[in-house]
């Protein structure tokens, strides 16, 4: 696991300057411009979709073919894909965490904000892994668009039926919902690792 870590991070060496840059620049926007949760959520989901980039590499460089030989299984290469958005999150988180403290200003909105962060990072993941491994990096794009279409009009609806300022919206991002929401996407991302993991296994390179 350790290798396969270390290889990944070795691939993304180059794009991976580009990832931190714009995550430190969009993490020190949301303490500048007082906006933590547009910047700050923008900021920990950019390093969490490196593993996309990571992907789109390996398909282009036919990996899984060279991946088949290596002496460890096809279930644990998936669950390194996993584990590498998981740290990719986190550091996102940590960077803005790190800016926050330093600028003294809106640590507390930036931990009110976090199970949102864990949130939409872990989802995506989970949704949006198994649709590369089954269809590929090209296709799981169109995938990935259309949930976030999707997800998008779920939230216009619920607007319209209930208002901006109801109480059914206080409801949803009281505390206990947001990180009780975090559990579950957590959860979700741990079934979606066993079904890319299943995908993979039955695949043949």
């Amino acid at each position: 696991m350790k290798a396969l870590l270390y290889k990944d991070f070795l691939m993304l060496r180059k794009k991976g300057k580009m990832f931190l840059g714009f995550t430190v620049i969009f993490a020190l926007f949301g303490v500048v411009e007082g906006n933590v949760f547009f910047f700050s959520l923008l900021s920990c989901l950019y390093p969490s979709m490196a593993v996309i980039t990571l992907l789109g590499l390996e398909e282009q460089a036919k990996w899984a073919g060279y991946g088949v030989l290596l002496p460890v299984s096809r279930k644990v290469q998936t669950a390194e894909k996993y584990l590498f958005s998981v740290l990719g999150l986190l550091a996102g988180i940590l960077i803005n965490l790190i800016f926050n403290l330093v600028g003294g200003t809106n640590t507390g909105d930036f931990l009110d904000v976090l199970p949102v962060i864990l949130i939409v990072g872990l989802l995506f993941a989970a949704f949006e892994l198994p649709l590369i491994y089954k269809v590929g990096i090209g296709k799981a794009k169109l995938g990935y668009l259309f949930l976030a279409g999707l997800a998008i009009a779920a939230v216009a609806i619920f607007t319209r039926i209930t208002g901006e300022n109801s109480e059914a919206w206080r409801i949803v991002f009281s505390g206990e919902v947001l990180w009780g929401g975090a559990a579950a996407s957590f959860w979700l991302f741990l079934v979606s690792m066993v079904f890319s993991m299943n995908i993979c296994e039955k695949k043949a390179y």
